[in-house]
């Protein structure tokens, strides 16, 4: 059954693409003169299927107040995984500083397929909002 799903979505994985390409460029169109929002982009020799939209900030106090915030407006973001690096099955002594920034600074933003151009604007208005205050 499983097998048959993923086939079927197979066919349509070009327009998902698309489609999650689209949100996130609607995303840093409006969110462009924020200088307190970075975005995370793909290397050059590879492409992005935009899966998350993830924008980083300068801190994870700023971060967290700003998940909070969008929550209190019915708007869900996700702070980014924790670096693999250093969880129980992967114990090393090494440090990977570029991804424990991303993990602390990192905040994913709504990119679900069928998120209307309204949610994203609404989203993108109250991150600005966000930091008028700030």
């Amino acid at each position: 059954m499983q097998a048959s799903l993923g086939l079927s979505q197979l066919k349509r994985l070009k327009t998902f693409i698309r489609k999650r390409a689209s949100i996130k460029a609607r995303y840093q169109k409006q969110l462009q003169n924020l200088n307190q929002v970075k975005w995370v982009e793909p290397l050059s020799n590879t492409k992005s299927v935009a899966w998350l939209v993830t924008i980083l900030l300068s801190d994870q106090k700023t971060r967290d107040r700003l998940h909070r915030f969008l929550q209190t407006k019915d708007i869900e973001t996700r702070k980014v995984f924790d670096q693999i690096p250093g969880m129980p099955p992967y114990p090393t002594h090494r440090k990977f500083p570029n991804t424990k920034s991303v993990s602390q600074r990192g905040l994913s933003l709504p990119t679900f397929a069928h998120l209307s151009n309204k949610q994203i604007d609404e989203a993108c208005r109250q991150i600005q909002e966000f930091f008028s205050k700030t």
